[in-house]
């Protein structure tokens, strides 16, 4: 666990919807192709119990939420524990 960002889902709040994002949809009968492996439920499972665990990824009201150094840490972290490369995991 990263220690300069808080850990664990007790901050989390029930009730907000989270925001669609705008973006293109692909055009009707057009495959979505991409490099990346399909994963299991369970290891997404585990990505989302990695995040979880990293509050100052997804709790604003934090001081180090936009500290991009402890963010970065925090994701090098996540992908440590679900063992995929932090390039696939790191969200900028």
């Amino acid at each position: 666990m990263n220690p300069s960002c808080s850990a664990g889902p007790s901050g989390m709040t029930k009730g907000k919807s989270s925001k669609k994002r705008k973006g293109k949809k692909p055009a009707s009968g057009s495959k979505q192709t991409n490099s990346y492996p399909e994963r299991s439920m369970q290891e997404k499972e585990q990505l989302i119990t990695a995040v979880t665990q990293q509050q100052c990824l997804w709790k604003k009201d934090l001081p180090n939420y936009h500290n991009r150094d402890d963010t970065r840490k925090a994701w090098t972290t996540v992908s440590d524990e679900v063992e995929i490369p932090s390039e696939l995991v790191m969200v900028s």
